[in-house]
């Protein structure tokens, strides 16, 4: 299940872009608090929120992990613990903008690797846009064969 706050188009895409590109982290704490208030009724009490991890060398170029500061706002605002480490990025997977679907769901299948398992824990996996589903779908897939037992998306926009 993915909840997502509108569609990638204007003004929403103008807004994401503010975030990632000039830092407008201020837009991560509004999204975040959305995020929150949509997802309330569909995390229970100790749902483990985790950011998609970006790779280190987008993370050094950027300074910041947007999805990171989006999901900030969204664990603090219920009873659901914000997990910023419990997935690492292997770096080989590069940026998903300009690739097709196909090659987007090469790219990110085998570029998580949790930290731990999470036996019989729902998760919610945040970012700021979702285009094909193929990094939350991979993502969703390593936290479920390391026990997870549901997964959901919270993204700010969806794309398509």
């Amino acid at each position: 299940m993915t909840i997502a706050l509108g569609d990638y188009a204007a003004p929403l895409s103008a807004m994401v872009l503010a975030l990632k590109n000039a830092a407008r982290l201020d837009l991560a704490r509004a999204f975040g608090r959305l995020l929150a208030h949509r997802a309330a009724a569909r995390l229970p009490p100790g749902a483990m929120i985790v950011p998609v991890p970006l790779a280190h060398d987008r993370l050094r170029e950027r300074g910041f992990n947007q999805a990171l500061e989006i999901a900030r706002p969204v664990a603090a605002a219920g009873p659901w613990p914000l997990h910023r480490d419990l997935v690492l990025r292997v770096d080989r997977a590069r940026p998903q903008q300009l690739r097709s679907a196909a090659a987007r769901r090469r790219n990110v299948a085998d570029a998580f690797l949790p930290r731990c398992r999470v036996d019989g824990a729902t998760i919610a996996i945040v970012d700021d846009v979702m285009t094909t589903g193929s990094t939350i779908d991979a993502l969703a897939a390593t936290l479920k064969s390391h026990g997870a037992t549901r997964v959901l998306a919270l993204v700010v926009a969806r794309a398509g």
